[in-house]
């Protein structure tokens, strides 16, 4: 496995590489993957080092609280969500804080690490700006998503609450609301409680 140059995180290359196993952190995207999850949008992601174990990435049942996100803006439009362990929060935040806003071959995305709670807590010499983030409609409904799998039951903003809304609306026109509803109620929360 290759590690990645300090200015490639700037690059929608290195996600691609990630996202096929050849770099030393790897990608796991949830809906092709887990079926289950399918109902989540596509550009959320998880890493390796996220996940429950390589077999079973997520499980409702022991499902992690999602803490850090990288959040990937790609030609003016966010390309990725990306669920971060500790320790891979703690490798972007080292390139945010080093980057120079120069790349090798040159520099094609915005980055920036996000709790879903609290919006961006580091960016690098291009940040994607809390504001962007604020109003931009498609975001919005990543963060939502992710405030949900992560269990999340009460704290939503107004913007929120509306796009969980229309969200679960859409999954229940395609049928799969009582299933979804059992999967969050009966094991997500469950296994949440538990955690307390």
């Amino acid at each position: 496995m290759e590690i990645a140059r300090p200015t490639e995180v700037f690059e929608s290359a290195f996600y691609d590489r990630l996202e096929g196993g050849k770099l030393a952190l790897k990608l796991v995207n949830l809906t092709p993957t887990f079926p289950e999850f399918g109902y989540f949008d596509e550009l959320i992601s998880i890493t390796h080092n996220f996940a429950n174990t390589i077999d079973q990435p997520l499980d409702w049942r022991y499902q992690k609280s999602v803490g850090p996100c990288l959040v990937v803006k790609h030609r003016g439009k966010i390309s990725r969500v990306i669920l971060l362990s500790g320790g891979d929060s703690e490798f972007f935040k080292q390139q945010l804080l080093q980057d120079t806003g120069e790349s090798e071959l040159g520099r094609d995305c915005q980055v920036s690490l996000y709790r879903p709670r609290l919006g961006i807590y580091q960016e690098g010499a291009q940040p994607i700006g809390s504001e962007a983030l604020d109003t931009d409609q498609d975001f919005q409904m990543l963060a939502t998503q992710v405030k949900f799998l992560s269990g999340e039951a009460f704290q939503y903003s107004d913007v929120e609450k509306g796009m969980l809304r229309r969200w679960l609306s859409e999954i229940k026109a395609k049928g799969g609301l009582a299933g979804f509803e059992r999967a969050f109620k009966g094991c997500l929360l469950e296994a949440k409680t538990k955690k307390c």
